[in-house]
Order: C-alpha cells, then sequence, then structure tokens
C-alpha cells in the first residue's frame, strides 16, 4: 500500500458532511448580505460542522532531531530582516523625492510604491513570525515584533496571533477564520489558468478582502492610534534628517503602498496558500508557492513555504527553506511526492516534487 493511500484511507473528510456543510455556510452568507436593515452583518455559526482535518503527513522518527534543532529561533535575524525592510521603504521613499516630474516622475513613483509595498508585505510576514513567538520565545518577541513589523502595518502581535491560532488550531473548521473567509470569498473557484478572468474576479472581489482584513487581525481604534503615532514619530525623524520635501515624499509613497498596492499583493498571498474543498487533511490543503515572484514579492521572508510551516510553526522563517529541502532529500516518497506546490503565480498546484 502506498503512502498516499494510508493517507487518504486515515484522513479522507465524510464528502456528505462536508457538502452540507459547504451549503451551510453559503447560505449563512448569502443571507448576511441580504439584511435590510444595513446593520453589519451578524456572527452565525454554520449548523452543520466542517471535519477537522488531520495533519495528513508525519515524518519518520529518524529526522525528528533536524527538525527540533530547525525549531530554535534567531532573534537577530528577525530584527535584521525587520530592519531591511524598513529600511528599503524610507531609502526607496527618500530616491523617490529626487524624481523629476512628468511621466518619468509618474512612472519612477509607482515602481518606489511597488518595492515599498513589497517591504510592507515583508514586515506582515514577520508579524506572522512574532505571532508564533518565531522571534524569540521570551518576552522581546511581542515588544520588537510590535516595533518593528506589527504596528507599521496597522496591527498588533497579540491581535494577530488572537486570529491566527485559530487559523492552525480549528483549521478547516467554521471556526478558522481564513477558512471562513476563503468560503464567503468564494476563493477556492478561483480559475488561475486564465489571466483575464483571474484579473477580473480578484478585482471584483478586492473591496470586500479589504474591508474584511482589518476586522480579521484584530485592528481596534487603540491599535490605530499606536500605529498613528508610530509613524508620526517616524515622520518627524525624517523631516529633522532630511527635509520636509523627502519626508512627505516618504509618506505618501508609503500610505499608497499600504491602501493600495499592498491589499493586492496580500490577497494574492493568501489566495494562494489553501485550497479547502479539494483536500483530505491539512497537509492536502496546503500549498507551497516556491517560483520566483512569490518568494521576492507575494510571499517574501520564505512566507511561501507553507506546508512546512503548517506542520511544524514552530520552526523560524530563516529555516523553512532549509527544511523544506531537507525534507525533499530525506521523505521523498512522503513529503516530496505528496507535497502541493505551485511555481507561477498563474497555474493550479501541482502534486509532488522531484528530489534535488
Amino acid at each position: 500500500m502506498t503512502g498516499r493511500s494510508v493517507l487518504v484511507m486515515n484522513d479522507i473528510a465524510d464528502p456528505i458532511r462536508s457538502a452540507r456543510w459547504e451549503a451551510s455556510s453559503r447560505a449563512d452568507v448569502a443571507r448576511q448580505r441580504r439584511r435590510p436593515d444595513n446593520r453589519a452583518p451578524e456572527c452565525t455559526r454554520p449548523a452543520v460542522e466542517m471535519h477537522r482535518y488531520k495533519a495528513g503527513y508525519n515524518p519518520p522518527p529518524a529526522l525528528l532531531p533536524n527538525i527540533r534543532n530547525a525549531e530554535i529561533p534567531a532573534l537577530g535575524k528577525a530584527v535584521i530582516a525587520a530592519s531591511a525592510d524598513l529600511v528599503t521603504i524610507i531609502g526607496v521613499g527618500a530616491l523617490a523625492s529626487t524624481l523629476p516630474g512628468g511621466a518619468l516622475g509618474l512612472l519612477g513613483a509607482s515602481s518606489a510604491a511597488a518595492v515599498i509595498a513589497r517591504s510592507s508585505r515583508g514586515l506582515e510576514a514577520l508579524c506572522h513570525e512574532a505571532s508564533h513567538k518565531n522571534w524569540s520565545r521570551g518576552r522581546l518577541n511581542d515588544i520588537l515584533g510590535n516595533i518593528l513589523a506589527a504596528i507599521p502595518v496597522g496591527t498588533t502581535v497579540a491581535h494577530y496571533r488572537e486570529s491566527h491560532d485559530r487559523h492552525h488550531k480549528y483549521f478547516g473548521t467554521s471556526e478558522d477564520p481564513d477558512r471562513m473567509r476563503y468560503i464567503e470569498l468564494g476563493i477556492d473557484e478561483l480559475d488561475r489558468t486564465r489571466k483575464a478572468k483571474f484579473v477580473l474576479k480578484v478585482a471584483a472581489k478586492l473591496p470586500s478582502y479589504i474591508a474584511g482584513w482589518f476586522h480579521s487581525i484584530g485592528t481596534s481604534p487603540l491599535t490605530g492610534v499606536a500605529t498613528a503615532i508610530w509613524h508620526a514619530a517616524m515622520f518627524a525623524a525624517a523631516r529633522g534628517i532630511a527635509g520636509t520635501h523627502v519626508a512627505s515624499t516618504i509618506w505618501k509613497l508609503w500610505l499608497l503602498a499600504l491602501f493600495v498596492v499592498l491589499p493586492v499583493l496580500r490577497f494574492l498571498g493568501e489566495a494562494a496558500e489553501h485550497r479547502y474543498t479539494e483536500a483530505h487533511n491539512e497537509f492536502d490543503a496546503t500549498i507551497s508557492n516556491l517560483g520566483f515572484l512569490h518568494r521576492r514579492l507575494v510571499h517574501p521572508h520564505n512566507d511561501g513555504v507553507h506546508g512546512v510551516h503548517h506542520r511544524f510553526p514552530n520552526i523560524p522563517f530563516h529555516q523553512l527553506m532549509r527544511m523544506h529541502q531537507f525534507l525533499i532529500s530525506n521523505d521523498p516518497d512522503n513529503y516530496g511526492a505528496l507535497l502541493p506546490w505551485r511555481r507561477r503565480v498563474l497555474e493550479n498546484p501541482k502534486i509532488g516534487m522531484e528530489t534535488t
């Protein structure tokens, strides 16, 4: 019997129960959208609970010491990664302040906003790391994670952790906030094989996605105040060093990136991480996005190595790709043969990778 057969026999969900849960969830979302009184939709629970997915992958016992060694955090690497993103944002914004006007200046400013959005996406990935205490297992994890990564992009480590812990703990159930967003937005139905159709669908879903994002990460008025204070302090420092024109250019571009460009990158990233409706277990439902654009733009800091992350969430970002390659080489018949992954942004996931 193959490893795949064993996984399916052990982990396959009841298809009738799954279909009923999907129908119930969609009906619930539809009812909320039809509320005539314009009040915010109530948080209701589907009538039938979704099957709680099993892990779907267990490494050979001989590999466990290597996995445990990879779980050791490195605070310095996290601080350097976040600082590099912040320096990139400020540096690119400062360079943009020297651009001429006209079409050339517009092109340069647009490129600068894209780079700043990518670095802001990097900060979000590092906030995610801090939510798992992968900067440090001690108090400095949240302190530095907030100052260098979370607060600049409008959240806190604690708020992000509250939602994200439920995603991992209740994966695939109605208590999984990511699962519920997938259902409401119809993300599993996105067709990645037709570029024009994909772009139009993403554009149509973005307003609803953006509206729900800050709620999903627990952004509150107090968090908003903390974010405003952080940016005001950094703006004042930049103005004192480089002048008002440079500081104003940096923050105009950063705001453009945060509210226009970053939501697109974030949506592309989150929509690529899972496929709930075609999966039998958590490993099947989790997609690793490993191509150049994923690594450099959509999923920075190894955030695209999602199969390893979901199975071993205590492995910090700087070890994820190394562990992925280790498992490909040392467990090719299970991890390597069963891993869902994609290289390009516009392609459906493949199953299995060759040993390299």
